[in-house]
């Protein structure tokens, strides 16, 4: 009976001492531990400026292959709208993304209608159908952009280009450099590229603005229709106004500096150096 009663006693013990064990752990959501994104209950799952305004590229697709060279595209706008390139097509449609708890969907997608090569109209089919089924999103281990069904990762993105990295669009880039000259004291110049097609700035007397079409995957860039107002002002700013908006119809591409400052390119020649406004 003595034997009987220490079993009994130790058996009591081990269990009294794995439950103390349990009683200060946070099992989370299905025993997962947290969200990964080690920033407790209050961090979101994802950062919006993480997200929005950056153009990616598709990497993988779940069922169907990428076709070299013609990979789709996906940029969200900050006016809830989706962008991108299918394959063949053009696409455009309403999303809607809540970053804090990880969910996005896409709404009423609609594409051109131009014919392509067999191979880019069956992955832009499927890119479609997939954006269709999209429930949330998440960054991976090497912060590419995973787009979910339910719990199933469908699609995977990378940033597109360095355009993006640096944030060519939705960045207030203030002009340093004109041609290699510093500027006349007391220009200030500065321009913004939107996620929807167009651009608007500072000369130094005058504001500008007009339209761009942007290629990430090769860095080319053009600036056209052109509007500029008619103020009146010093005569070396205005002469040094109208190099800038001379040097900016003639871009044809973009490059970043390893400090980050925006270089535009015209042939061979750096017509303009920005670099990103402070707040």
């Amino acid at each position: 009976m003595r034997r009987v009663a220490m079993f009994v006693m130790m058996s009591m013990s081990l269990v009294v001492g794995a439950c103390s064990s349990l009683d200060g752990l946070d099992l989370g959501d299905g025993g997962s531990g947290g969200s990964g994104s080690g920033g407790g209950d209050d961090a979101p799952a994802v950062y919006r400026d993480d997200v929005v305004g950056v153009e990616w590229t598709a990497t993988w697709m779940w069922g169907a292959g990428v076709v070299d060279g013609a990979a789709p595209t996906l940029l969200l706008g900050s006016d809830d709208r989706a962008t991108g390139f299918a394959g063949v097509n053009r696409y455009s449609g309403g999303y809607a993304l809540n970053a804090q708890k990880g969910r996005l969907t896409f709404d009423a997608l609609a594409m051109t209608r131009m014919a392509g090569p067999a191979d880019r109209m069956e992955q832009e089919r499927a890119f479609g159908d997939l954006l269709s089924r999209v429930t949330r999103v998440r960054f991976g281990r090497h912060e590419e952009l995973e787009l979910l069904e339910k719990g199933d990762v469908i699609v995977r993105l990378e940033r597109s280009a360095d355009a993006i990295r640096y944030g060519l669009v939705g960045t207030e880039w203030e002009l340093i450099r004109l041609r290699g000259d510093r500027l006349v004291n007391g220009h200030e110049a500065s321009v913004s590229f939107r996620d929807d097609g167009t651009f608007t700035g500072f000369a130094g007397v005058n504001r500008i603005s007009g339209r761009y079409t942007v290629d990430s995957r090769n860095g080319r860039i053009e600036l056209r229709d052109f509007a500029v107002t008619e103020m009146a002002g010093d005569a070396r700013i205005i002469r040094q106004e109208e190099r800038l908006i001379a040097s900016l119809r003639a871009v044809d591409r973009f490059s970043f500096t390893k400090e980050g400052d925006l270089l535009l390119h015209n042939g061979d020649n750096v017509a303009a150096r920005y670099r990103k406004k402070k707040d």
